[in-house]
C-alpha cells in the first residue's frame, strides 16, 4: 500500500476517534433541556410485533427518502403509504423510518425481531447508495450510536425501561473534524470533505458556476468506489443472513437516484461508478441471492430526472410520480415472492 494512502487511511481512523469521543463527551444535547421519551422507533417495533393485535404483514425499513414529499405534490401520501393503499388493506404495513437511517442501524433493529413474539412476514429494506459515500457515512449527526446503545440495553434485559436517545448537535468543533477527514474521488481534485462541503454552500453566480458545483456534489454523494469490506456493506450482509435465519423474506432493493443529472454534470462516467458500486454490493450479496426468499433489484436508474424534487436534485427525495412508480416496483417485488398463507395481494 502506498505511503500517502496509508497515511490517509490512519488520518481518517483517527478523526472518527474523536469525533466518536467527542459525541460522548460533549456533542450530544437533550431538546428544551428535557429527557427524552424512550427510542421511538424501537417502541413501535415492539408495539407491532409483541402485542396480542395481529401484526403487520410488512416491516417496511427506510430513511428520508420514505419521509419526504415535494412541496409542489397534490398527494402528499408519502412512500409507504402509497405502498399501502396498493395492498389495498390486505397486508398491514408497518414502517420504521427516520432521516439518514443506514445499514448499521437497520441492523441493529432486525436483530430486536429475534426475540419478538411475531415475525413480519416480509421485510422491506432499501439501499441507498448515498449512506455509504463519506458525505453520510461520516456525518457526526448521523452516527445513531445512542440509538444502536438503546437497542443493545433492551436485547440484554427487555424488563428495562426502553432507554431515550438524545440527538447529536454537529457542533462546530464536530465538523470541523469531519471537513478535515481526506477523501478520494474519481474526477475531482478535492480530497477533504471540507472541500466539497465549501463547494455546496457557494453561491453560483453564473451557469459555469452552477455547473462545476453539480458536479462536484453528484461525485461527493454518489462516486466513492466502494470496497465490498465496507462497515455498512458487512451490516447490510448482516441483516440479510439474520433474516434468512429468522426465515423472513426480504425485498431488497438499490433506491432510485437522479442518474440522468448526475450524467447531465459529470458525464457517462457518473453511470459507471454507480454500477460498480452496486456491483460491489451486489458481489457481496451474492451467496445470499440464491435464496429464493431473497427478492433483490438494482432499482438505481429506474426514475427519470422529473421524477424527483426538481431535475437538479442530487439527493434521493422523489415526487408524487417518483414514489408512485417506486410504490409500483416495490409491490411487484412482494408479488413475486409468492408469500405463502394463501394470501391474496391484488
Amino acid at each position: 500500500m502506498p505511503v500517502s494512502l496509508n497515511f490517509s487511511m490512519k488520518m481518517t481512523r483517527f478523526l472518527l476517534v474523536l469525533m466518536d469521543l467527542y459525541n460522548i463527551t460533549i456533542g450530544r444535547f437533550r431538546k428544551s433541556g428535557k429527557t427524552q421519551p424512550p427510542y421511538p422507533e424501537l417502541v413501535g417495533l415492539l408495539e407491532g410485533f409483541n402485542n396480542t393485535v395481529p401484526a403487520p404483514d410488512i416491516l417496511f425499513f427506510g430513511d428520508s427518502v420514505l419521509l419526504r414529499v415535494s412541496r409542489d405534490d397534490t398527494d402528499t401520501d408519502t412512500l409507504d403509504q402509497m405502498l399501502s393503499k396498493k395492498l389495498g388493506g390486505k397486508l398491514k404495513l408497518l414502517s420504521i423510518a427516520h432521516t439518514a437511517y443506514h445499514m448499521q442501524i437497520y441492523k441493529s433493529l432486525i436483530r430486536v425481531l429475534d426475540v419478538t413474539k411475531r415475525k413480519p412476514r416480509v421485510v422491506i429494506l432499501p439501499i441507498n447508495l448515498r449512506s455509504f459515500s463519506p458525505q453520510w457515512d461520516f456525518y457526526p449527526a448521523w452516527q445513531f450510536h445512542d440509538e444502536i446503545q438503546a437497542v443493545e440495553n433492551y436485547l440484554s434485559n427487555p424488563s428495562l425501561e426502553i432507554a431515550g436517545v438524545n440527538e447529536v448537535s454537529a457542533t462546530s468543533n464536530l465538523l470541523r473534524l469531519f471537513d478535515a477527514i481526506p477523501v478520494k474521488y474519481p474526477l475531482t481534485e478535492l480530497n477533504r470533505i471540507g472541500q466539497f462541503r465549501s463547494m455546496i454552500a457557494s453561491k453560483s453566480k453564473n451557469e459555469d458556476q452552477k455547473n462545476s458545483r453539480l458536479r462536484q456534489i453528484f461525485i461527493y454523494h454518489y462516486m466513492h468506489p466502494l470496497s465490498e469490506d465496507h462497515p455498512k456493506i458487512k451490516a447490510l450482509e448482516e441483516c440479510v443472513r439474520m433474516l434468512s435465519v429468522l426465515k423472513i423474506p426480504l425485498v431488497l432493493y438499490v433506491t432510485p437516484i437522479n442518474w440522468e443529472a448526475g450524467r447531465k454534470y459529470v458525464g457517462w462516467e457518473f453511470i459507471e461508478a454507480v454500477k460498480s458500486n452496486v456491483n460491489t454490493i451486489s458481489n457481496r450479496l451474492s451467496p445470499h441471492q440464491m435464496d429464493n426468499k431473497v427478492n433483490f433489484a438494482d432499482l438505481s436508474i429506474l426514475l427519470e430526472a422529473g421524477c424527483f424534487f426538481s431535475d437538479d436534485n442530487a439527493t434521493e427525495h422523489l415526487n408524487q410520480q417518483g414514489r408512485r412508480l417506486l410504490a409500483d416496483e416495490i409491490m411487484k417485488m412482494i408479488l413475486e415472492l409468492n408469500l405463502d398463507h394463501n394470501t391474496e395481494v391484488i
